[in-house]
């Protein structure tokens, strides 16, 4: 990222390359990858369905290892740590929202957020007993997962990240299966650990939306990073010219239009065959039909039509 130096800088990627093999496949997730994060900075990772932007994520968290290239966050180098280490780094410096939660079932949710506290040596009640105030789960500490809507799983999600205080938060699709104001409310939640509380975050979405609420957007198609906007006009901040830069944020854009009507005719097919009732049927149209709308608005936003 020009300007900054690198004591400000919360993550920076160096050339990496994942490369995974299955039954005797080999598939590239990653194709020589670099990118910045500053300290305090929401960086959204946009692109369609398998294009490394999870992958990524697993990465700069330490949850996985790039094949090639240096990943430092926070200072750490993540790429080359042992185990142990690696250990103490995801429990200390990194907190994970995940998509589908991840939260146990068979714990309260203040208990889920004491778990990683306990783990790390420091399990604080009142400081967890904050924490659900601050996600707007406050008198719901003795409530287990089942007994949370999706919204509020996705926002005790967000409290067990923040337990053990980290200074970077990580967050996979995030609002994926939520509908737009609960996502919203997610996304709003990261930011202010951001921009108030100095935290870097790093999510990964397909939808435009959330990630017009970032501070820049990197755009990853088929393990490449095409280039990286601010939410308010095309930047070339990678190399790529505007007009390079535009070029490669319509093709993301429409690749994730095609995502989102496919997964429609899925949807379609499911119910046609019974295995899902119209209930699930027109929750995906909704889901589908908003998506749709919003790329379509992002594509005129940024002056691109056709």
């Amino acid at each position: 990222m020009a300007g900054i130096g690198g004591e400000d800088l919360a993550v920076v990627v160096e050339g990496v390359v994942k490369i995974y093999e299955s039954r005797g496949e080999r598939i590239v997730a990653l194709r020589e990858v670099s990118l910045s994060v500053a300290r305090g900075e929401v960086l959204a990772i946009m692109g369609p369905s398998g294009s490394g932007k999870t992958t990524l994520l697993n990465i700069i968290a330490g949850v996985d290892r790039p094949n090639a290239g240096r990943v430092i966050v926070d200072g750490f180098e993540v790429s080359s740590a042992g185990g142990e280490e690696l250990r103490r780094f995801r429990l200390e410096r990194v907190g994970y929202v995940f998509q589908q939660h991840n939260l146990i079932p068979t714990l309260t949710a203040l208990e889920n957020i004491l778990l990683p506290m306990a783990l790390a040596g420091k399990a604080n009640r009142l400081r967890g007993q904050e924490l659900l105030r601050r996600v707007g789960l406050g008198g719901k500490e003795r409530r287990y997962p089942e007994e949370l809507s999706g919204g509020e799983q996705q926002r005790l999600a967000v409290a067990v990240a923040l337990a053990n205080d980290p200074p970077i938060i990580v967050a996979d699709e995030p609002t994926g299966e939520l509908d737009i104001a609960t996502g919203e409310r997610i996304v709003r939640i990261l930011l202010e650990e951001a921009h108030s509380r100095g935290k870097t975050v790093v999510l990964t979405t397909h939808d435009p939306r959330v990630a017009r609420m970032a501070d820049r957007v990197a755009v990853i198609e088929d393990g490449r990073l095409r280039g990286v906007y601010s939410p308010s006009r095309i930047a070339g901040a990678t190399g790529f010219g505007e007009v390079e830069a535009e070029k490669a944020v319509e093709a993301v854009m429409r690749r994730i239009l095609d995502d989102a009507e496919r997964r429609l005719r899925e949807a379609e097919d499911r119910f046609r065959r019974g295995e899902v009732g119209i209930d699930a049927l027109v929750e995906t149209y909704t889901r589908v039909k908003a998506l749709r709308e919003a790329v379509r608005e992002e594509l005129s936003r940024l002056g691109i039509t056709g």
